[in-house]
C-alpha cells in the first residue's frame, strides 16, 4: 500500500472516530461550567440521555402526574400522585408491583401522594398528602404504622400535610410539610413530635426595615409580613446529614438566593461547604426571570450532590466542598430535556429525572468524562489524591478547560511534597489558596536546599577577604 493510501485510510478512521464520538456525546441543550471569573464557559458533556420511559414501557396504565422517585437496592419506586399509585420496579426497569390500595381487605388507598423514602432497613415511608398522613409499609407492602398528626402545642394550630420526608439511621423521622415556617418537623420512629431542625432565616430588605422601625402602627400592619422562607424537598447523607432544598420568599425571589440548598448538621445549623468558584446557587448572572429555583435534590455516598431546576431544567451537581462539577439538562421537548422537571435520583451512575407534565423518566448516562469526574471524586472525597488525580488526568485529556482536574492534580503533587509542580497546577487551575500554600512550602524548601552551601561561600568569602588583607599587610611591612 502507497504512502498516500495510507494516510488516506488512517485520515478515514480519525474522521470516522470523531463522527463517532461527537454522536455519542450530542445532546439537546448546553453544556457548560463555570470559570474562576464567573463566566459560563463550553464543557464537555457529562451525561447523556439514553431513553425515555412512560408507563408503557414498565408495563402499567400510563402516568397521570408524578410526584417523587427513590432508589435502593437497584429497586426504584414512583409516585403517581395523579393515579394515587406507587410502582416499584426492578433495576432493568421491570414492574415488580404496583400499589393502589393496601391495608385490611385492601380498604386502604393513597390520595395525591407526594414524596416517598425508602430507608436502609426496607421501610417504605409515604408522604400521603392529601389524608394528611404518613404511611410506613414495610418490603411487602403491609401497613407498619400510620402517622397522623402528632399532639403537641407546637403544632397545635398548624396544617399537617407532609409532602417530603426523609428517615435516618435512628429512624427519625424529617417531614417537610405545606404552610410550615418554623422548619423541618422531625418526629421519633413512634411519629411522637421532637422539634423542628433547620429553620430558615429571615430575610429582611433594609429599606422596608427602616420603614417598619419609623412608621406607625397602621403602617407597620399594612407592611408585608417576614416569614422564613418554606422548605420544598429534603435528602439525607449515611452520616445523617440533612439535604434541603428551600422554597425562595417574595424577597429572595427579587435577587439571587442565597443559600438555596443546605447541610444541616443535627444541630440544625448549615453546615455545607461553599469553597468553589462560584456558590451553590445554580446559574449565575441570568436575571431574576431565569434565576434558578431548584425543585428537588439527591446526594450520594461520596459527598456528591445535584440539584434539579424548575426554571431552566437544569441539573447542577457538586462535590463535597461545593465545586460545580458539571451541568446538563434544559427545557423543551426532545430527549434530554423537560417540560415541568419535579424529581430526579441517583441508579448506580445513572441520573433519572421526573417530568411531572409529560409524566415521563428521562434517564442519563455518564460519557467516560463524567465517569472520570465522578471516579475523581469518590477517591477524593476519601483521601485517595493520587488514585483521584490519575482520573483527573483522563479528565484534562478530554477537556483542557476543566478547571478541578488542574486542582486535583496539583493536591496529589502537594501531598507528594512536589511543591513546584503543584503551583504549575494550582495556577492552571485559578486556585489561589492552594498556590499560596504550594508556593510558600516550595519557598521554604529552596531556601532549606541552598542556605547552608550559600551562608558557606559567604563565609569562606569572607575568611579569604581576611586573609587577603593580613598578607597584604606583611608584604607591606617587609618593604
Amino acid at each position: 500500500m502507497s504512502r498516500a493510501k495510507k494516510a488516506m485510510l488512517a485520515f478515514s478512521m480519525m474522521f470516522l472516530l470523531f463522527i463517532t464520538t461527537m454522536e455519542a456525546y450530542a445532546t439537546t441543550y448546553d453544556t457548560y461550567i463555570y470559570s474562576f471569573w464567573g463566566r459560563a464557559m463550553p464543557s464537555t458533556a457529562a451525561y447523556t440521555p439514553s431513553r425515555i420511559l412512560r408507563g408503557a414501557d414498565i408495563g402499567v396504565e400510563p402516568f397521570v402526574e408524578l410526584s417523587d422517585v427513590a432508589v435502593l437496592d437497584g429497586k426504584i419506586y414512583l409516585v403517581d400522585a395523579g393515579s394515587n399509585r406507587v410502582i416499584i420496579c426492578d433495576h432493568q426497569w421491570q414492574m415488580v408491583k404496583e400499589i393502589k390500595t393496601f391495608g385490611k381487605d385492601g380498604g386502604d388507598s393513597f390520595n395525591k401522594p407526594q414524596g416517598i423514602f425508602i430507608s436502609q432497613k426496607d421501610k417504605i415511608y409515604v408522604a400521603d398528602s392529601g389524608n394528611e398522613r404518613i404511611l410506613i409499609f414495610d418490603e411487602n407492602f403491609d401497613v407498619i404504622h400510620e402517622i397522623r398528626k402528632p399532639p403537641s402545642s407546637f403544632l397545635e394550630d398548624l396544617p399537617f400535610v407532609p409532602t417530603k420526608l426523609a428517615v435516618d439511621k435512628a429512624d427519625r423521622i424529617y417531614v417537610i410539610a405545606k404552610g410550615i415556617y418554623e422548619g423541618i418537623i422531625e418526629l421519633d420512629s413512634g411519629g411522637a413530635f421532637n422539634r423542628f431542625t433547620g429553620v430558615n432565616k429571615v430575610s429582611v430588605n433594609p429599606v422596608d426595615y427602616f420603614w417598619k422601625v419609623i412608621g406607625t402602627q397602621k403602617q407597620k400592619e399594612q407592611m408585608a409580613l417576614y416569614i422564613p422562607t418554606e422548605f420544598r424537598n429534603i435528602d439525607i447523607d449515611p452520616t445523617g446529614f440533612l439535604y434541603t432544598i428551600s422554597l425562595p420568599n417574595k424577597e429572595e425571589l427579587k435577587t439571587i438566593t442565597k443559600d438555596p440548598i443546605k447541610r444541616i448538621n443535627p444541630k440544625g445549623e448549615d453546615v455545607l461547604r461553599r469553597e468553589g468558584y462560584v456558590g451553590v446557587v445554580g446559574d449565575i448572572h441570568v436575571g431574576t426571570e431565569k434565576m434558578t429555583s431548584f425543585v428537588d435534590v439527591v446526594v450520594d455516598d461520596s459527598g456528591r450532590y445535584s440539584g434539579l431546576d424548575a426554571t431552566r431544567g437544569r441539573i447542577f451537581t457538586y462535590d463535597d466542598d461545593g465545586n460545580l462539577l458539571y451541568i446538563f439538562g434544559g427545557l423543551g421537548n426532545q430527549m434530554g430535556t423537560f417540560t415541568r422537571p419535579v424529581a430526579l435520583a441517583y441508579h448506580g451512575q445513572d441520573i433519572l429525572v421526573m417530568d411531572g407534565t409529560s409524566n415521563t423518566i428521562t434517564v442519563f448516562e455518564p460519557t467516560a468524562f463524567g465517569l472520570h469526574v465522578n471516579a475523581a471524586t469518590r477517591h477524593q472525597y476519601v483521601g485517595n489524591y493520587e488514585e483521584a488525580a490519575s482520573y483527573w488526568e483522563k479528565v484534562n485529556a478530554l477537556d483542557t478547560n476543566y478547571d478541578l482536574a488542574y486542582v486535583g492534580i496539583g493536591k496529589a503533587l502537594y501531598r507528594n511534597k512536589q511543591y513546584k509542580e503543584a503551583c504549575y497546577y494550582f495556577k492552571q487551575g485559578s486556585q489561589k489558596e492552594y498556590y499560596g500554600m504550594a508556593y510558600q512550602k516550595y519557598r521554604k524548601e529552596v531556601l532549606r536546599r541552598w542556605f547552608g552551601p550559600v551562608m558557606t561561600l559567604v563565609i569562606l568569602g569572607i575568611l579569604l577577604g581576611l586573609l587577603w588583607r593580613l598578607f597584604k599587610r606583611r608584604g607591606s611591612r617587609q618593604c
